[in-house]
């Protein structure tokens, strides 16, 4: 039997569902292993990187999800969004399964028409190790790296690096309760991927972008926020690239004494400068414990010469009270940070833009 090789928005939505259904706990998550390359897709599917007895007809493509779909995977099922409907042709009113806008990769030839709703990606490009990850008999997926190169072709700038973040972080999209999750690849993986792969479609947008990706963002608003604090200058972001999220901070005697804690875990922090931000989702609703909590919090951190600002869901959307907010707190450090102007602001906009469409 031939292979069916998932790809695009087909294959991005298969990583999504993928990560819902692999939480884990916010203490693996604060774990400093929790960012390891052991719960990457790489290391749960067996791989391959060659394009190999591609699918070409819609009997063979309706045949491998039968036989995929009965063995029962509703991460495959939901990726692939099939419903049950009639088959007009027979006119027996008989249930079909029929695809909603799946795309998979494959040769371009002349003649070949699966069905309607299937997007046939042409691609002649050189895939690296790891390009296909099989998740059922004759059905691969393409890598979450490999997904990333290919979205370069039909995002901005500023939305493919919100996807960046999210497959280098720790959220799960579409979900309205908070979770975590094992990231569904690193930085460096990234960038190392969209060195390699050769000949295809948004590789330049792809390499640029994931130079400027960081790890372990735990939600939308995060991603959002560390990507106009770390893009460089030149993209459109503050230019503050040292940033470490989510990293655990080891305390002195004194702040472990304040804070009842050993470590204390911060949403972005730059080492060097001593300056941490906080994102505030929630601080309006904080009950008594938590306001006391996060007092120790600040207070511990103060005490190892750290300067913490919070930043809000208003002010994250406020362009000018955001920049205010981080240009004093660097400045507390001795960090001058000159205001963005002119051609910097605009494209500073433009990126804000797009991450918030992201």
């Amino acid at each position: 039997m031939s292979n069916l090789y998932l790809s695009h928005e087909t294959a991005l939505a298969f990583w999504r569902y993928w990560s819902i259904r692999n939480a884990l706990s916010l203490g693996v998550f604060h774990c400093r292993k929790a960012h390891s390359t052991e719960g990457l897709p790489f290391r749960v599917f067996p791989s391959s990187s060659v394009l190999a007895s591609l699918v070409e007809t819609r009997e063979g493509l309706l045949a491998i999800l039968e036989e995929a779909l009965s063995e029962g995977s509703d991460v495959l099922r939901h990726a692939l969004a099939v419903a049950e409907c009639p088959d007009a042709s027979k006119g027996d009113g008989e249930g079909h399964r029929a695809i909603r806008e799946l795309h998979m990769l494959g040769p371009r030839k002349p003649g070949i028409r699966l069905q309607e709703g299937v997007v046939y990606h042409h691609s002649t490009a050189a895939f690296p190790k790891r390009s296909f990850l099989k998740v059922a008999e004759h059905v691969y997926v393409c890598a979450p790296e490999l997904v990333f190169v290919q979205m370069a072709g039909s995002l901005s700038r500023g939305e493919l690096l919100a996807l960046g973040y999210e497959f280098c972080g720790n959220y799960p999209v579409g979900q309205n309760q908070f979770q975590v999750r094992h990231a569904l690849s690193t930085p460096n993986r990234l960038g190392a991927y969209a060195g390699q792969i050769q000949g295809a479609h948004g590789v330049k947008l792809a390499r640029s972008v994931a130079r400027c990706v960081h790890g372990k963002s735990a939600s939308p608003a995060e991603t959002i926020m560390a990507a106009v604090l770390a893009t460089p200058r030149v993209y459109g972001g503050l230019g503050l690239s040292d940033v470490k999220l989510n990293e655990p901070i080891g305390l002195s005697d004194e702040a472990e004494r304040i804070a009842h804690a050993t470590v204390l875990v911060c949403d972005a922090v730059w080492p060097r400068d001593k300056v941490v931000l906080e994102y505030d989702s929630v601080a309006s609703h904080l009950n008594r414990a938590q306001l006391s909590k996060d007092s120790r919090r600040r207070s511990a951190l103060a005490a190892d010469g750290f300067t913490v600002r919070s930043i809000t869901g208003s002010q994250l959307s406020n362009v000018f009270e955001f920049q205010e907010t981080v240009v004093h707190a660097f400045r507390e450090k001795g960090r001058y940070l000159g205001r963005l102007k002119g051609k910097q602001l605009e494209r500073h906009m433009q990126l804000r833009s797009e991450l918030f469409k992201k």
